[in-house]
């Protein structure tokens, strides 16, 4: 996604400095962040003393030229950092989305300021405030300086990464009283910064900041994956935690687990023992009579510890459903709203790029705002004119053993791109 500014030129300004007599040696530090950040400027002398075109007070000051261009690298990274935050700030105080997130984020990241306002929280971070630092470092050193952002800066998304990139080009114009020389540093800057770790703007302004996320990437790029088909298996769609070849002691202790035998179950257990598992799946024997849901499947795909669901075709699934709710964590999506739509309170995206999406908790106790009858997918919960047809999920929404969640539903729409048409009805 590519949005811009209009065209910000000459970010201070030219102003003219008084030389003095003698040397001087000058060490800039900015501090921003939480970075100390050093511009080391070289000593200059007066004009009574300096020979037009000399070489060592020619190579100092452009020394000092690139010392600031280096600075202003990393300068970028926490004005960005900030301003994405900062525009995240603006759009839930004001509980209004952003009309043009891109600028605004521009004029925080450059300004320091947002709708012409200063804000406090960029005083040591905009690229102005930096500069306005240079311009009196470099003074104190007998230079003058200019800095510009002369052209557009565009905006792309990495929703793979959690992460925004602005691109930008800048100069830096320096010159040298004493000498009589010009320095112009002119650089393309692509600097990024994650929006992981910030409110979700869509959800807390559609529901009225009772209801929110944190913005955390799944550690899985699928909510649910078909591990095996099993051989033999009881008519039961069943849910739970896998454990294997565990050390039974009590069997109360495993309600809720899946029993994962890698051998012979009968070699392995006595029926006293697996009762009170949700489920036994066991790579050879006869489980029929250690539970009364169970299934014979090869088990080498079955990690432990891990959410499975068992379905009445005898299909074993690894499934994330409720880890995605719990955690609220989001996916990348094809069909989803970006983060920068996000802050425009976008239902719909309006590019082809990926977005990212979470699940919301209908059944949650802030479960008010959002449509029981209609997908967990959050952005589409939102939609008051949702034309989007809804299935009931095996292992999740109804069950013959385990947790239910009643009001769990997906749209065809991710239930296609997931590839988890066999866990509908």
């Amino acid at each position: 996604m590519g949005a811009s500014k209009p065209q910000i030129n000459n970010v201070g300004g030219t102003r003219g400095n008084t030389m003095k007599k003698g040397m001087a040696y000058t060490t800039f530090a900015i501090l921003a962040a939480g970075v100390i950040m050093t511009i080391i400027l070289l000593p200059s002398t007066t004009y009574e003393t300096t020979t037009l075109g000399d070489e060592t007070l020619i190579t100092q000051a452009s020394f000092s030229t690139n010392s600031i261009q280096e600075d202003k690298d990393r300068v970028h990274n926490i004005a960005l950092e900030r301003s994405i935050a900062e525009a995240k700030s603006q759009a839930l105080a004001a509980q209004e989305p952003l009309e043009n997130p891109t600028q605004d984020i521009t004029e925080i990241k450059v300004e320091g300021e947002y709708q012409n306002e200063p804000l406090e929280f960029m005083e040591n971070a905009s690229i102005k405030g930096w500069f306005e630092r240079v311009e009196q470092a470099t003074e104190n050193a007998g230079y003058n300086v200019n800095y510009y952002v002369h052209s557009n800066i565009n905006y792309t998304e990495q929703p793979e990464d959690f992460t925004l990139t602005a691109e930008m080009d800048s100069s830096v114009h320096l010159n040298d009283p004493n000498t009589r020389t010009n320095f112009n540093r002119t650089k393309t800057y692509q600097n990024s910064a994650s929006f992981a770790g910030l409110e979700d703007p869509m959800i807390r302004l559609q529901t009225e900041d009772i209801y929110g996320h944190i913005m955390t990437q799944c550690t899985f790029e699928n909510p649910a994956t078909q591990l095996t088909q099993s051989e033999t298996h009881s008519n039961s769609i069943v849910h739970g935690e896998t454990n294997q070849n565990p050390v039974i002691d009590d069997p109360e202790d495993h309600e809720g687990e899946i029993l994962i035998v890698t051998g012979n179950i009968e070699e392995e257990y006595s029926t006293d023992e697996t009762q009170e598992f949700n489920a036994v799946i066991t790579e050879q024997g006869n489980p029929e009579e250690y539970n009364d849901h169970h299934a014979v499947a090869d088990t080498q795909e079955i990690s432990d510890q891990i959410s499975l669901t068992l379905t009445d075709e005898g299909q074993i699934w690894n499934t994330r459903f409720r880890e995605m709710i719990e955690t609220e964590c989001y996916l990348t999506s094809d069909q989803g709203p970006t983060f920068l739509e996000r802050l425009q309170n976008q239902l719909e995206t309006q590019q082809d790029d990926k977005g990212i999406i979470s699940l919301v908790d209908k059944e949650d106790d802030f479960s008010g705002p959002l449509d029981n009858s209609d997908t967990n997918i959050d952005y589409i919960n939102f939609q008051d004119d949702s034309e989007q047809e809804v299935e009931e999920i095996k292992g999740v929404t109804f069950l013959d053993q385990g947790e239910e969640r009643t009001n769990f539903l997906l749209d065809d729409n991710y239930i296609e791109e997931w590839e988890i048409q066999d866990l509908t009805e």
